[in-house]
């Protein structure tokens, strides 16, 4: 169990998230029967022990992993207390570990609007906030608009045929990057005439787009956004622990082997 409460404070850290992703949180549809219920629960119930916490503790002078730690006992409180329903939600889930990551992390970003008590808290463990750069000219704004309006059509379109809700996480992972190939293609003139033309190689103003084309998309189509960002988020991890493992195995010392006994010196023939 530890693992999987641990597990969705590692993918947020991997994303930098504004306080517009709260709405995804508001109307998303169950991949796994009861997911929008046990998310409610989730988030009520780490709000609640966010306000019991802050009483006593100050969440301002907590290192970010302290606050990851805090922010996990909470969640392991909330899945005791709600116990019962949670072990019905997994049994039904075809995918356990999946299901609560989605569930934890939309809890987490529901935070964000609905429990403003935990605000301080997520901003100690990392969580973008409020610093987002969201100053845009008025060709950057539109170029920006276009292009995120573009991504959501493509994953609209995809939806329809089949929802992307009942599709495998791999498989929404690639209809977003090939919807985002596709929107480079259509809007490279639009993009580079807007930020130029190293918004594409250059590492700040890329972030910066992409941050806005995401906050954005959160406006336009917040429910599949919402389950492709959850998707990243967590092929992301799961990217970052085996290279973690690879390098842990490549610097473990290579045990010298064991001496072998002298051969016996064979008996002289008589």
């Amino acid at each position: 169990m530890k693992s999987l409460l641990l597990v969705f404070c590692l993918v947020l850290f991997t994303w930098s998230v504004p306080v517009q992703a709260a709405r995804l949180c508001s109307a998303p549809p169950d991949t796994v029967a009861g997911e929008a219920r046990l998310t409610a629960l989730f988030a009520r119930g780490i709000c609640e022990q966010v306000a019991l916490e802050s009483r006593h503790q100050d969440f301002t002078v907590l290192t970010q992993e302290q606050g990851m730690a805090l922010l996990q006992d909470m969640l392991s409180a909330v899945v005791m207390r709600d116990s019962s329903e949670f072990k019905a939600f997994v049994s039904h889930a075809p995918d356990a570990t999946a299901a609560v990551q989605r569930v934890s992390i939309q809890a987490v970003l529901r935070l964000a609007s609905a429990c403003p008590a935990a605000s301080k808290l997520l901003v100690k463990m990392g969580i973008q906030m409020t610093s987002m750069d969201t100053t845009l000219t008025t060709a950057q704004q539109q170029a920006v608009n276009i292009s995120a309006l573009d991504i959501c059509k493509q994953l609209a379109v995809a939806d329809v045929a089949q929802p992307l809700s009942q599709r495998p996480a791999a498989e929404r992972i690639v209809l977003y990057h090939e919807a985002v190939q596709r929107m480079l293609h259509s809007q490279h003139s639009a993009l580079t005439a807007a930020f130029g033309d190293a918004v594409l190689t250059n590492a700040q103003l890329e972030n910066k787009l992409w941050l806005n084309i995401d906050r954005l998309m959160f406006d336009q189509c917040p429910a599949v956004t919402g389950i492709i960002r959850v998707d990243l988020g967590i092929e992301r991890m799961r990217v970052q622990e085996a290279a973690t493992a690879h390098s842990q195995t490549a610097l473990q010392p290579v045990a010298a082997p064991s001496p072998r006994p002298p051969k016996s010196k064979p008996a002289p023939h008589r």
